[in-house]
């Protein structure tokens, strides 16, 4: 990695690419604002590369959006990824007619309220019985003086705040609904095992997190939030957090922990102009829009056709009903493979995120030779600057299919990925439920509707948590949940990029998970190495795995009619041993 060529975080100046420029007239200086607001530098010039200082999907989204509000410009994500500096999207919007920025209003009071549509999936599959596939658990340590009290009463000002952590769903003649409640009872569940040995202490927290992440919430009662705190020590507590997604979503994850922080200092974060119904209200009302008319239109094109089913193989058969039983590993790629990474994609306009998801889908091409590859990936699905500062499911999914062929060079496999994604972000408001509904897909209660693997780049900073006199940090809990069968997840770190496999312990077992983190560890080492070799050929199997394989090759051989092919071969020999056995397999015949 080379580190003289980052950015510096104060001036967003790359080191060795010239002076300072700063940006001319009044569009190029508004467009500079925004820039420095989002990616929090003190000035940025002209000639700077958005993505170069540390921008990327989630953050062109944002810009799109700020730059509808504030310049009163439409601009699509395609657009910004083309023309990536001040003075490119600058020139870009000199000549388009304005627009007029709309802000979502707030609806009348009533009883109750109509459900956005991804909230209308996770209330149907949980009314199917999927009641902790879309639970939200997480854990912190914390190191210090803890006044649980007062840290009790920052949570209420935060239930009070959002609306979505009063919300419960009801069912009204047939359609769920979700009722706000004005006032809901809170209390951080408490427990002590400062004072039990060590072998007792850990059973009790492994117990206790257990609980905690598995207990299902009831759809019915508010606040579908719950948080424990566990005295380990006179100075050390572990914070258990669960919600459910159906009310909140990653980025609500960093709202939350940001607006707590700002409570616990004695802060007033104010009322908010709007809340979650209103954003459902809307967003339902702008299904019927001719922009959302075109999305569909994209989609159902992109995904016309056979959908093929991914067959990784596994260690168990496949559930009849989908299994979310999970479990997870976690590995590094190294900080040198990393920065290769990022300057195999820059040139081609391709950021980090696309990259990685190449490699995935390079991986599943290798492990199941099928050269159609399907993934999903979240995306925040706020496109709109009023949604920046609210909790609740926003979320959307984005599906990305492409091809991949043996014989092609990684970087035309990236180059493809680039402009898959780049679509995908310019068509990401239409709901991925509704999708799936007028798909009209033959259910398969087995698998998740379109994909089966999910990829995840981590890139909400701030989703951090400070406290006064306490250190905070990430505990790693144990308990997983599968939502797919297999989502690979990512997040840079100052030692490279920090990754997961989170899998379905009811069809992989874990030496086939950490095989396939080590093959994927070595494709991002070969690609990055050689971007133009082709994706058969990339290195993938370590040197470990290569020598057991060529000592399975050096048993008897013998000689058999090569013209024919193995099923030919297998009828014959039934047709002549009809009654032998032809496999075994542990005591089975």
């Amino acid at each position: 990695l080379d580190r003289k060529a980052l950015p510096d975080a104060r001036t967003g100046v790359l080191a060795g690419s010239g002076e300072y420029e700063p940006p001319v007239g009044e569009v190029e200086e508004k467009i500079s604002e925004v820039w420095r607001d989002l990616l929090g530098l003190d000035r940025v010039g002209r000639h700077d590369n958005f993505f170069e200082l540390g921008g990327h999907s989630l953050l062109a989204t944002r810009l799109a959006s700020r730059i509808g509000r504030d310049l009163e410009v439409e601009v699509s994500i395609r657009e910004i990824f083309a023309n990536p500096t001040v003075a490119s999207q600058a020139k870009l919007m000199r000549d388009r007619a304005p627009i007029v920025f709309t802000p979502i209003v707030r609806i009348e009071e009533a009883a109750d309220y109509e459900l956005s549509h991804a909230q209308r999936r996770l209330w149907i599959l949980d009314r199917m019985g999927d009641k902790t596939a879309y639970s939200m658990p997480a854990a912190l340590r914390l190191t210090g003086a803890l006044d649980v009290e007062r840290l009790e009463e920052a949570f209420r000002v935060l239930i009070r705040r959002h609306e979505s952590l009063r919300t419960s769903f009801i069912e009204v003649e047939g359609e769920p609904r979700q009722v706000v409640s004005e006032e809901v009872e809170f209390r951080i569940e408490r427990h002590d095992v400062s004072r039990k040995g060590e072998e007792e202490k850990r059973g009790t927290l492994s117990r206790i997190e257990a609980e905690s992440a598995s207990r299902p919430f009831d759809l019915e009662r508010a606040p579908l939030l719950r948080v424990g705190i566990v005295r380990v020590d006179v100075e050390e507590h572990l914070l258990f957090f669960n919600m459910h997604h159906i009310v909140s979503d990653g980025w609500s994850i960093g709202v939350l922990l940001r607006e707590l922080a700002a409570i616990l200092r004695g802060e007033d974060p104010g009322e908010l102009p709007i809340q979650y119904k209103d954003y459902a209200a809307w967003h339902n009302g702008l299904m019927e829009s001719d922009r959302l008319g075109e999305e569909r239109a994209y989609w159902l094109e992109r995904l016309s056709g056979e959908i093929p089913a991914l067959d990784l193989p596994a260690d168990f058969p496949r559930p009849a009903v989908r299994s979310s039983r999970g479990s997870r590993i976690g590995f590094r790629i190294p900080s040198a493979v990393a920065g290769r990474l990022q300057e195999l994609g820059r040139p081609r306009g391709a950021t980090l995120f696309m990259t990685l998801t190449a490699i995935v889908k390079v991986l599943l091409y290798r492990h199941t030779g099928q050269e159609e590859i399907i993934v999903g990936t979240p995306i925040a699905g706020r496109r709109h600057s009023d949604l920046e500062s609210q909790v609740g499911f926003y979320v959307n999914t984005l599906v990305l299919r492409d091809e991949v062929r043996g014989g092609e060079g990684f970087a035309e496999i990236l180059d493809r990925v680039r402009e898959t994604a780049t679509e995908a972000y310019d068509n990401q408001d239409y709901p991925f439920d509704r999708l799936v509904e007028e798909l009209d897909l033959r259910r398969d209660l087995s698998r998740n509707p379109l994909f089966d693997v999910m990829v995840i780049l981590q890139n909400n900073e701030d989703a951090v948590l400070e406290m006064e006199g306490v250190e905070v940090n990430p505990f790693e809990t144990e308990f997983a949940i599968a939502k797919f069968d297999l989502t690979f997840s990512f997040v840079e770190s100052g030692d490279g990029i920090e990754c997961g496999i989170e899998y379905c312990a009811d069809l992989f077992k874990r030496e086939r998970i950490e095989r396939m983190a080590v093959h994927l560890q070595r494709l991002a080492e070969s690609a990055s190495s050689n971007p133009d070799e082709t994706v058969g050929r990339l290195e993938m199997v370590a040197e470990e795995e290569r020598a057991r394989i060529l000592e399975l090759g050096e048993g008897p051989r013998a000689e058999y009619p090569s013209e024919k092919t193995i099923s030919e071969l297998f009828e014959e020999q039934v047709e002549r041993t009809p009654d032998s056995v032809a496999v075994v397999f542990g005591e089975r015949e």
